[in-house]
């Protein structure tokens, strides 16, 4: 194999796993600005209301956030796993 060949079966991989990553970033933007959303409307209910809930809260939307960080870090391994079969 030519190393010319070579950069092209490269190129050719490296392109499907930008294009995967690309379409897993784009989904994650989706979730963070829905969860984004959601949060401010409980924040705002939560001030309205005067509860000391708001703390809680919080600690709820960062489990949120990091369970999407999570999701979109295995969505990119299966991505790089598929370019690597």
């Amino acid at each position: 194999m030519t190393l010319e060949k070579l950069v092209v079966i490269i190129q050719a991989q490296t392109a499907a796993l930008e294009k995967s990553l690309a379409r897993v970033k784009g989904q994650f933007s989706t979730l963070e600005k829905a969860a984004d959303r959601v949060s401010n409307r409980i924040t705002r209910s939560f001030n309205r209301s005067g509860s000391g809930l708001s703390k809680a809260f919080n600690t709820l939307k960062l489990a949120a956030v990091t369970a999407g960080l999570v999701k979109f870090g295995q969505s990119a391994i299966d991505a790089a796993s598929d370019l690597q079969e």
